[in-house]
């Protein structure tokens, strides 16, 4: 009863926390203009891989029978798999130890555990019978699954994070606003994430990792919903940005604004095309219009709505509106260019006013002028669910509804502390969820736990894409309510 209960705590936070994806939520990422972010590259060794070592039970074998007739398994196929752990705070590095658990084409499961390069192999995979499954799981961590994988799939990689972030609470007071009405954000900016807190009035509070070096910003600022419902103007009037040592509890820090902190933009006018689907989740009056600029920083996109912004913001419109066709949103945007950083991504986004969904096109590079003819990824149409009635995952599929034939789905699963990815293949509308890894840490919770608050992203990666700058186009769903029983 009390781990239940926990979990319920648990899915009301990381719901209030999807929900600040509304106004208020993207409104605070204004702030980080005052702050430069390390960049982080992804990494990933090549080396001697370990091998199925007798594990995998399935050989090629020729069976003589007293009609002469021969059998041909066909079990001479592969599959290589990489498991990197992630941080919010350091680089991500292969995860030895990880347990990749494999669930070969025709049923058979088979397991190995990592070595230092963070890969294993699999051999003796019959593909003809069908698709297999992998999943990598390691204590402290998140489980990642990957399904419908193929004989063409070669290699896969599987991404898990360090969960759950040891965070203490900096708390204190703004003196010198404006006009205490007004709202106040605070964020702490460390490694590749960054937590924030927003409200009106001069107090704050945010968490912070323990034990490490952050930045503080903040900022005052008020906001005008125009008459189209799906814009408004921005205005900011003070900010901050602090270099802060570490700490390792609960600390008391107040501020005083001392005006703009110096920051000087360049400001860019533009547009950005609004053509998805009538009917889907966001279409037509449905939806604000957002556009951003942040550097790049190497991170499993799905995580992002959970902790908090990636990468550092450099750049947020001080105007967006739709035009008078409800075909493209109007923007003005304000960025600046931090010497030691040169990677960058501009991100055009829709998002709902009632939900937590969105639908985002991400591009390289800082805001230019003009008209950018973006193609947005419809919102999935998922059935309906809630905590007494979740999606049980143990049996048919499950499925959604979209007409995106070129995007991949990721599920994710909010267990506890803890998330469960699952991701398909390009341009299915299904995902089978295998059984999670017997004995694993997570898997206590799945089992307990009556429910876990999820979410289904699709995503189209740009031709340009790379591990250190994902770019492309990606939809968001709302929430959704689900459930594993064993």
């Amino acid at each position: 009863m009390h781990r239940c209960e926990k979990q319920r705590c648990d899915e009301e936070e990381k719901m209030r926390i999807d929900r600040q994806w509304n106004l208020g939520r993207i409104i605070v990422l204004w702030l980080a203009l005052l702050c430069a972010a390390q960049l982080f590259a992804a990494c990933g060794d090549d080396g001697a891989t370990a091998t199925d070592g007798g594990t995998d039970s399935g050989t090629d074998t020729d069976t003589d029978s007293d009609t002469d007739t021969d059998t041909d398994t066909d079990a001479d196929g592969s599959l290589e798999v990489l498991v990197l752990s992630e941080s919010w705070t350091a680089d991500p590095a292969p995860a030895e130890g990880a347990l990749v658990t494999f669930d070969k084409p025709g049923g058979e499961r088979v397991e190995l555990t990592t070595g230092a390069d963070g890969t294993v192999v699999f051999d003796a995979i019959d593909w003809t019978l069908g698709t297999a499954a992998a999943t990598a799981s390691m204590d402290g961590h998140g489980m990642a699954t990957h399904v419908g994988i193929t004989e063409a799939d070669g290699a896969i990689t599987l991404r898990i994070r360090v969960e759950p972030l040891e965070t203490v609470t900096l708390s204190g007071t703004v003196t010198n606003m404006a006009d205490e009405s007004h709202e106040l954000v605070a964020t702490p900016a460390f490694g590749c994430g960054g937590m924030d807190y927003q409200g009106p009035g001069p107090g704050y509070a945010v968490e912070v990792p323990a034990g490490l070096p952050f930045t503080l910003a903040g900022s005052e600022h008020s906001w005008t919903s125009l008459p189209s419902g799906q814009g408004w103007d921005f205005t900011d009037y003070n900010r901050f940005t602090h270099e802060m040592d570490p700490i390792a509890g609960d600390t008391t820090y107040d501020v005083t604004f001392e005006g703009d902190g110096g920051v000087e933009t360049t400001e860019v006018s533009g547009s950005f095309d609004f053509s998805t689907t009538e009917g889907t989740p966001i279409s037509g009056t449905e939806g604000w219009g957002v556009v951003y600029t942040a550097t790049a920083c190497d991170y499993y996109p799905v995580w992002k709505p959970v902790y908090g912004w990636v990468g550092m913001v450099v750049g947020w419109m001080s105007h967006t509106d739709i035009n008078a066709d409800g075909t493209a949103f109007d923007y003005t945007i304000e960025y600046v260019e931090p010497p030691s950083l040169d990677q960058y991504f501009t991100w055009y986004n829709v998002q709902s006013p009632s939900s937590a969904g969105f639908t985002e096109f991400r591009e390289a590079g800082l805001p230019t002028p003009g008209s950018h003819p973006i193609d947005l990824l419809d919102v999935p149409v998922l059935p309906s669910s809630n905590p007494a009635a979740p999606i049980e995952l143990n049996g048919a599929p499950f499925t959604w509804e979209s007409g995106e034939t070129d995007a991949r789905p990721e599920l994710v699963m909010f267990v506890g502390e803890y998330t469960w990815i699952i991701d398909g293949p390009v341009g299915a509308t299904s995902l089978a969820v295998p059984a999670p890894p017997e004995g694993a840490a997570l898997t206590v919770d799945i089992e307990a736990f009556s429910f876990y608050l999820g979410n289904l992203t699709l995503l189209r990666d740009a031709e340009d894409s790379t591990p250190e700058l994902w770019l492309g186009a990606r939809s968001y769903s709302e929430e959704l309510y689900v459930k594993y029983t064993p």
